[in-house]
């Protein structure tokens, strides 16, 4: 069984998560390739954070920049991108987790999970998304495929080559033929993803209960803009497993780690939010 973890990452401060996603999942899942396209160059402290981490990944830098560097269209990106060959399994994640290890196995569960032979994920949330702001040109249908943890399997790249070429190239153009504008919000990916399942006449992932334990450490739940969930204790327990938090504390006490988060707090915004991700971590337990 042949299995890969992938994302695509924007050439701002999220580039500093790229070591810490790589220290955790190479400790994390045994045997497990890791590939991450970066809309960019990579940064000096980032390539010096990466000297530190052992194991076997791939970094595919200057990604797709003639795009539009939306963060819509970079999410998006992750859905249709080129075939991955090789790979029996290939889950698509987002860049900015730490991930640590639970009882239950992702890729297991997702196994378990699926409605089809060539893709498995769950439902997103209900609501007519609204962060930061909908596009006005978007309309109709916004069902939405979670898109921080997808897998996909061996058939879903020839069931969809058309489809993915057609929102290839809108993402390209940054609009369709309609002139609707693709990626200025920040669920537009999750449309789309949602969008081109339908289209490829496969079952939409249902909503289902995702394993809190599946979720790992967000960083994400840490950026300003989400204070409304970090300072909210009761609502955080319901997304991250307090096995998640006391891993990634002791990681803290691990040399090689220590010195990665060092490196990568030399971002002011890194250092930000893994300060509010320490404090946070640091009163639960």
């Amino acid at each position: 069984m042949k299995r890969v973890i992938t994302t695509v990452c924007t050439a701002d401060y999220y580039q500093n998560y790229i070591p810490i996603f790589i220290w955790s999942a190479l400790k994390t899942f045994q045997g497990v390739d890791i590939i991450i396209y970066v809309r960019g160059e990579l940064h000096d402290n980032v390539l010096d954070a990466l000297k530190i981490v052992n194991g076997r990944y791939q970094i595919v830098a200057n990604y797709k920049t003639d795009y539009p560097f939306l963060i819509g269209t970079t999410n998006a990106l992750r859905f249709t991108t080129e075939t991955i060959q090789g790979y029996d399994e290939v889950l698509i994640t987002d860049i900015d987790f730490f991930f640590s290890a639970v009882s239950i196995d992702i890729f297991q569960f997702h196994k378990d999970i699926k409605v089809c032979e060539f893709f498995s994920g769950h439902h997103g949330p209900l609501h007519k998304p609204h962060r930061p702001n909908i596009c006005p040109a978007w309309k109709g249908d916004f069902e939405r495929v979670t898109g921080g943890f997808v897998m996909l399997y061996p058939g879903w790249w020839k069931k969809t080559v058309e489809i993915r070429k057609k929102w290839d190239e809108i993402l390209h153009r940054g609009k369709d033929s309609k002139n609707d504008i693709y990626g200025q919000f920040r669920e537009s990916d999750e449309c789309i993803l949602a969008r081109m399942i339908k289209e490829a006449g496969l079952p939409v992932a249902p909503k289902i209960p995702y394993p809190r334990s599946l979720r790992f450490l967000h960083f994400g739940d840490f950026k300003p803009s989400m204070k409304v969930r970090y300072e909210d204790k009761a609502k955080m327990s319901g997304f991250l497993d307090r096995r998640h938090v006391n891993a990634f504390l002791r990681a803290l006490s691990d040399p090689s780690y220590s010195k990665i988060v060092d490196i990568v707090r030399i971002n002011a915004q890194m250092d930000d939010i893994i300060s509010r991700t320490i404090t946070y971590c640091e009163g639960v337990v």
